[in-house]
């Protein structure tokens, strides 16, 4: 019923699958890279390792910063890190240290953008549908969690990381 929610809501979902498809994207590509388990590994670590480094604060950011501004400078570093990640590999140029890099990045920019995210579902619809709001966004991010692989391993085999990477970016 409310527009901006709408809109907001379908956004969220872009930004929910660009993140699970770069993490996805980015732990086959390691897998290319190199032979190592632990560096296979490691780009999960660098992805989630910010949320235990930066949660906190992102979630008091959140409460302090106006909302819009985190959401909008996120998306903006996610785009970034991600494009650079997917013209990287396009060029031949990604290595490990590089692609961890990036995937931090996006991992950092993701853990910043939740808390936003999450608390502005408060400003776009009216006290007695914030649960169901809320649920939805739930639903949004455990669909992603399920669909953005799936997307990202087909576009890996169809067209290769850096598509995919780019893929992934223009959905944030």
């Amino acid at each position: 019923r409310h527009r901006a929610f709408r809109l907001f809501y379908f956004g969220s979902i872009g930004a929910a699958l660009g993140y699970t498809m770069q993490a996805t994207i980015a732990a086959w590509l390691m897998a290319t890279l190199t032979p190592s388990a632990l560096m296979v590994a490691l780009v999960q670590t660098a992805s989630t390792v910010p949320t235990l480094l930066f949660g906190l604060f992102a979630g008091t950011l959140a409460d302090i910063v106006e909302r819009r501004r985190i959401i909008l400078a996120t998306q903006v570093l996610l785009l970034v890190a991600t494009a650079v990640l997917g013209a990287a590999a396009l060029a031949g140029l990604v290595g490990p240290l590089s692609l961890l890099a990036l995937t931090f990045l996006v991992g950092l920019g993701f853990t910043f953008y939740q808390p936003a995210q999450q608390a502005s579902i408060n400003e776009l619809v009216e006290r007695p549908e914030v649960p169901k709001a809320v649920a939805l966004g739930a639903v949004a991010m455990n669909v992603s969690r399920a669909v953005g692989p799936g997307v990202a391993g087909a576009l890996m085999a169809g067209v290769g990381a850096g598509i995919a990477f780019v893929g992934s970016a223009v959905l944030f």
